[in-house]
């Protein structure tokens, strides 16, 4: 009998340097365009609903995507 190899949840692959820069792109768009204070990315819910998605994506702090803003 052949055994089925199951796929690793994409929620326990690490981000590479290059997925997290593009989420934090996103980020700074999401807020951007919904006209939301860039403190939104700090709240708790946001913060806990994207762990539970993908734990090992890093947030950015409300600074660190106000920095990434550009004109």
């Amino acid at each position: 009998m052949m055994r089925r190899l199951m796929p690793t949840p994409l929620k326990d692959i690490p981000l590479t340097a290059k997925e997290q820069k593009d989420f934090e792109q996103k980020m700074l768009q999401a807020v951007a365009l919904g006209n939301l204070p860039f403190s939104f990315v700090e709240l708790a819910p946001l913060q806990a609903a994207l762990q539970k998605l993908r734990p090992s994506v890093e947030l950015p702090s409300r600074r660190a995507l106000g920095l990434g803003f550009r004109v």
